[in-house]
C-alpha cells in the first residue's frame, strides 16, 4: 500500500499515453507533484493550456479502507464536488476533463501556485462556515446511496471492528443520531493545511474531497476537535456560530468523535504508519466508545 518510485514511473508513463491519446496534449513536461492514500497528482506542462494538475488513483481497490470506495468514485466525486463549488463561487481548481477508462482513469483541472505564507485557523474557519452556507438541493451525489446516520454508524462499527474493537451496534448509533436536526450541509471532512492551497495568506483553492459528504456541519467541526490540524479556537471564532455547538446533543457530538478517531486509528495502524498517533487514537476510540455505552 505504498506508492514507490516503481509505481510513479508506470503511472507517469501511462498518463502521458492517455492524455495525449484520449485529449490530444501536446506534452512539454510531466512531474509527480504528490500522493494522498487513494490518489497520485501529477504536474502537466501543455503546449497550449500550460500548466495543469492530473489526478489518477494509484491504491487497488481491495486496499481501500472502505470496501465500497474505489478509484473512479474518488475521481468523480472529485469532479462533482469541485464543480458545485465552482459553480457557487467557492476557491477550487477549475475542472477541465474528468475521463473514465479500464485502461487509465484521470482528473484534470487548473494548476493554482501557492505560496508559504501561513494560513490562520481563523480564516479556515471563516472559509468552512461559507463552505456549509453553499446550496445542497439538486447536487446528484451519486456516492451518497445511504442516509448521513447510516453512513456513519454503519462505518464506525466496520471500522471499529477492523482494529479488534467493538462499538455500539449501528442501529443504536443510528439512532443517536437521527434525534439530531440539522441543517443539511456540504462538509469537506479532511481540512487541513495540505488541502488548502493558500496565497498571501487566504485560500485559494480547497482539493481532496474524498471524505466529503451532506449532512450536519458539527459533524465537520468534530472532526477538526479530533483531529487537531487546525487550532480550534481560532477556527471556531472565524467560523462564527457556536450556537450550533451548544444545540447539538452531547451524544451525537461523541459519535462523531468516534467516527474521526476509529478513522485516524486505522490511518495510522496501516496508510501512514505511525505508532505515537496509532496508540493515541486507538484509545481514544476505547474511551469514546465507553463514553457512548454507558450514555445509552
Amino acid at each position: 500500500m505504498k506508492l514507490t518510485s516503481g509505481k510513479i514511473l508506470n503511472l507517469k508513463n501511462r498518463l502521458k499515453e492517455a492524455l495525449c491519446h484520449k485529449l490530444g496534449f501536446q506534452i512539454e513536461s510531466i512531474d509527480f507533484a504528490a500522493n494522498g492514500v487513494d490518489n497520485a497528482v501529477f504536474l502537466v506542462r501543455e503546449k497550449d493550456k500550460g500548466k495543469l494538475a492530473v489526478r489518477v488513483p494509484w491504491m487497488e481497490d481491495g486496499e481501500r479502507m472502505d470496501e465500497n470506495e474505489s478509484g473512479i468514485l474518488s475521481l468523480k466525486k472529485e469532479a462533482e464536488l469541485s464543480a458545485h463549488c465552482y459553480h457557487h463561487g467557492f476557491p477550487v481548481p477549475r475542472i477541465h476533463n474528468l475521463s473514465i477508462d479500464d485502461e487509465m482513469s484521470f482528473l484534470v483541472s487548473d494548476f493554482i501556485q501557492g505560496d508559504a505564507v501561513p494560513i490562520s485557523s481563523f480564516h479556515i474557519g471563516e472559509m468552512i462556515a461559507q463552505l456549509h452556507r453553499l446550496p445542497v438541493e439538486g447536487m446528484q451525489m451519486t456516492f451518497h446511496n445511504e442516509s448521513f446516520s447510516q453512513i456513519l454508524s454503519s462505518r464506525i462499527v466496520t471500522r471499529a471492528n477492523a482494529i479488534q474493537l467493538q462499538a455500539p451496534p449501528a442501529l443504536e448509533l443510528q439512532k443517536v443520531l437521527n434525534q439530531s436536526a440539522f441543517q443539511q450541509s456540504l462538509l469537506h471532512l479532511d481540512v487541513r493545511p495540505p488541502n488548502l492551497i493558500g496565497q498571501n495568506g487566504r485560500i485559494a483553492a480547497m482539493i481532496d474531497w474524498d471524505n466529503a459528504l451532506i449532512g450536519d456541519p458539527v459533524m465537520e467541526l468534530m472532526r477538526i476537535a479530533e483531529s487537531k490540524e487546525i487550532i480550534e479556537n481560532e477556527f471556531l471564532q472565524g467560523y462564527k456560530n457556536d450556537s450550533m455547538l451548544k444545540n447539538c446533543d452531547e451524544m451525537v457530538q461523541t459519535v462523531y468523535r468516534l467516527d474521526t478517531a476509529v478513522m485516524l486509528a486505522i490511518l495510522f495502524s496501516v496508510y501512514i504508519k505511525n505508532n505515537v498517533k496509532r496508540d493515541y487514537y486507538v484509545q481514544r476510540v476505547q474511551s469514546l466508545i465507553k463514553k457512548i455505552d454507558n450514555g445509552m
